[in-house]
């Protein structure tokens, strides 16, 4: 189902924007795990079993960027261009962080709500891996499961428009 509703696509000017592959299943999955259950169908994992699929995902995403971008790393990280952006990234990390965490303590959230928020901004689970060895609190899953599904639609609408100007 996620499939299918990610191939209708809008075209705006040049641009053209589409769930896709990756969004529509994520868009599907918010909408069932919302409504947890349809008729005799259950759309909630037990907690083991989201934990352990979450682990060995982590694994095998962190293990593939890794063999993927190793020789791409080497080749602009020691360079001017990759002194260039760890400065601008830096600059940019600091300045959003910042905010974000300014922004949570005025709506009066927790401490680990606010990790897990910060870990869904970022949209890395290494992140909320490592919130949840510091803290083991079930508001810092809360906090990235709010954040990352959003960020992530944004982000590909973003890249779409991008792509189309």
């Amino acid at each position: 189902m996620g499939f299918l509703i990610g191939i209708p696509s809008l075209t705006l000017g040049s641009a053209t924007l589409a769930l896709g592959t990756g969004a529509g299943p994520l868009v599907m999955g918010m909408t069932l795990g919302w409504r947890r259950r349809t008729g005799p169908l259950v759309w909630t994992l037990p907690t083991r079993a989201n934990l352990t699929l979450r682990q060995i995902g982590l694994l095998l995403f962190l293990a593939v960027v890794g063999l993927t971008s190793g020789y791409s790393f080497r080749e602009n990280a020691f360079s001017l261009f990759g002194l260039k952006l760890v400065a601008v990234l830096a600059i940019g990390a600091v300045v959003s962080y910042s905010l974000l965490v300014l922004i949570t303590k005025g709506l009066g959230q927790s401490r680990e709500r606010t990790m897990g928020l910060l870990s869904g901004y970022v949209g890395n689970p290494a992140i909320v891996a490592y919130a949840n060895s510091r803290a083991s609190d079930s508001r810092i899953n809360n906090g990235y499961s709010t954040l990352f599904a959003l960020a992530i639609l944004v982000k590909i609408v973003c890249i779409q428009l991008i792509v189309g100007l």
